[in-house]
């Protein structure tokens, strides 16, 4: 997403944590959640039917032993955690193929989990009543930064006393005619590549032309310290600080002066209180848009200034591709 059609969010993490306070609470530290296949034996007969229409949520996944502390929680623990999963297109397909039943005459075959499936906290949903987890349970809509915001957001709500563990990330499958022809019109995607598909995505080129649609979700657990380590987690990383803002400009289009990247990444080092000499790597958003990349790189090069050159910037959208919703997330564990 160009910073300018929603907002942009950065998160700071710490290799090598020390215990970072805010307001009286230990700051959330991130255990990663590994990638599987939620399947239909995982999840519960009676919960699939309503995931049918999308199959975006076929994909939030995680490998049984790195979560298994969830199926042991107490009642009391259940409600303290919490799910917040982000997504930033819902449904395309499940709607179009109901559109088309409407109007040709077979209202019938609209599943009665339609709704429910094109929902876009029915992520969060299904996780929070597969684990019984009844803690706060979210989804952000904000389009690209859908999976960050959830991730920074969890940390708040820890941060904050409303919740000791919560499960966050992101989730994205919109390849579909609908999206793919949207985002065409809108001269979106890079368009010159077919013949060489692995050289189409390349933030920051100058021969980058649009970005490449890709789909995945991912999910990572954040725990407040001292609940980490009562319970012998891995603790692989803190998050320092989080920061989000809004360009305020154009539906699609960012500010060439980055303004509102400047904003949010300054917003993000002083609520971790690090400054710009502490900083060695940026994952930049970058999708290999023109107009997107060039005001990133500004806002970049305005703020850091003569820390530039002991800074390392790249983007994962040349390796992935643009996982919209899920991106976020993509990046911060990457």
């Amino acid at each position: 997403m160009p910073f300018g059609e929603t907002s942009s969010t950065n998160l700071f993490l710490s290799e090598s944590p020390g215990k970072f306070r805010k307001k009286g609470k230990a700051v959330s530290r991130l255990i990663p959640y590994q990638a599987g296949l939620l399947t239909e034996e995982r999840l519960g007969r009676s919960s699939s039917p309503s995931m049918q229409p999308t199959k975006r949520w076929k994909w939030l996944a995680g490998s049984p032993s790195s979560i298994l502390f969830l199926s042991r929680q107490t009642d009391t623990e259940k409600e303290r955690t919490g799910v917040a999963i982000g997504s930033g297109i819902a449904g395309l397909d499940a709607i179009a193929e109901a559109s088309a039943s409407i109007k040709s005459g077979h209202p019938k075959r609209i599943s009665p989990f339609f709704v429910p499936g094109i929902l876009p906290n029915m992520a969060a949903g299904q996780v929070g009543i597969h684990y019984g987890i009844r803690g706060p349970t979210l989804c952000t809509a904000t389009a690209c930064a859908a999976g960050a915001h959830s991730i920074g957001d969890a940390a708040r709500l820890i941060q904050y006393g409303d919740a000791d563990v919560m499960i966050a990330g992101g989730s994205e499958a919109c390849i579909s005619p609908i999206s793919l022809t949207g985002f065409h019109r809108a001269r979106a995607l890079a368009t010159s590549f077919n013949d060489e598909p692995h050289e189409a995505s390349r933030p920051f080129d100058s021969k980058r032309e649009g970005f490449v649609v890709s789909e995945g979700a991912g999910i990572v657990v954040l725990e407040e310290l001292e609940h980490a380590r009562r319970r012998g987690a891995k603790i692989y990383a803190e998050i320092l600080g989080y920061g989000l803002t809004g360009d305020g400009h154009h539906v699609t289009a960012p500010r060439e002066d980055g303004k509102g990247v400047i904003a949010c990444m300054s917003r993000a080092m002083e609520d971790g209180g690090v400054g710009k000499g502490d900083i060695g790597y940026i994952n930049a958003h970058a999708t290999s848009t023109p107009l997107g990349d060039a005001a990133e790189a500004v806002a970049i090069r305005n703020l850091f200034q003569q820390n530039c050159d002991d800074i390392w910037v790249s983007s994962t959208k040349g390796s992935l591709g643009h996982l919209l919703g899920k991106k976020g997330l993509a990046a911060w564990v990457v």
